[in-house]
């Protein structure tokens, strides 16, 4: 029998091609975001920033955020 090699690496599926995370992701953020005194957003806000980092839009994405830029937070 071969030897169990170790895990190498994880890899995380954000932008739902596995998995429909945005819910989760919401909930995650909605939670930071009342920490720090700043509008809720609703799960189809949030829907459409995931995976805005990976195709270049992350201020794109941060700008959707009321009056606020998750930027330096």
């Amino acid at each position: 029998m071969a030897e169990k090699q170790p895990t190498r690496a994880i890899v995380w599926d954000l932008d739902g091609t596995l998995v429909d995370s945005a819910t989760d992701l919401a909930a995650a953020l909605n939670a930071l975001l009342t920490e720090n005194d700043l509008t809720s957003q609703p799960v189809s806000v949030v829907r459409n920033m995931i995976g805005a980092a990976l195709n270049g839009r992350s201020s794109a994405a941060s700008r959707r955020l009321d009056n606020r830029s998750m930027v330096g937070m």
